[in-house]
């Protein structure tokens, strides 16, 4: 995971012995697994292509108390990033009458604009993680 001095900026995709790429909070092909904190609900955060500054909430459910300034927290589900990271603050909501879910907008923590220095997450458990989820899959 990657992390700037606000909150979460990406994560790392590939690396060799000199450099990395990775993908951003701002990159369409980034899901990434978040909770809300006022009410501790599990969702996700994806960026729509539209607007550098925010992201779109996905998958909270209509049942949820959402209000607008609300934290977004990453939930720790996977292995790119610890659970409690400020991803961001809920900046708008829509819950359309027949839709299971919000359509929601998050105001990044990181500022992509001003981002001059990261901090790269080194998670020390991860091997040994994703090799007992891919046994758990394979059986």
């Amino acid at each position: 995971g990657i992390m700037g001095q606000n909150g979460i900026v990406g994560k790392v995709k590939d690396v060799s012995n000199h450099y990395a790429t990775a993908y951003t909070l701002i990159h369409t092909n980034l899901l990434t697994s978040v909770y809300h904190k006022a009410t501790g609900t599990f969702a996700s955060v994806q960026w729509d292509g539209v607007n550098p500054l925010q992201t779109k909430l996905m998958f909270m459910p209509r049942h949820v108390e959402v209000n607008i300034g609300d934290s977004i927290l990453t939930s720790g589900f996977n292995a790119v990033f610890p659970p409690n990271l400020l991803v961001g603050t809920i900046t708008s909501t829509d819950l359309p009458e027949n839709a299971a879910f919000y359509d929601a907008s998050v105001e990044l923590a990181a500022d992509f604009g001003s981002l001059k220095h990261v901090y790269f997450i080194k998670n020390n458990g991860r091997v040994e993680r994703d090799s007992l989820e891919q046994t758990s899959i394979e059986n």
